[in-house]
């Protein structure tokens, strides 16, 4: 295998954290799951390309960017639902 590709299904990149699980079970430390999956594509030591396409939610675009580049295509659409929130 040369290199990772990362998208989505059903027309979809992702649709985000599930906000209730999120806000009853915040991560706190570095075990918790997001912090292993994201220190987990850190640690790759095979590249990867996120190719998105439709929607895609949340934190993962950010992610995904800072660790290594990122294909959009036409119909990509990015949301922060942060700012909603505060």
């Amino acid at each position: 295998m040369r290199v990772i590709l990362i998208s989505g299904a059903g027309g979809n990149f992702t649709a985000g954290n599930d906000l209730a699980d999120f806000l009853d079970k915040p991560p706190m430390d570095e075990s918790a799951p997001l912090y292993r999956f994201i220190e987990g594509f850190a640690r790759l030591q095979k590249p990867f390309v996120a190719a998105v396409e439709g929607v895609a939610i949340r934190r993962w675009h950010h992610d995904a960017a800072a660790l290594r580049p990122g294909y959009a295509g036409s119909g990509a659409r990015f949301a922060l639902p942060f700012a909603n929130l505060g």
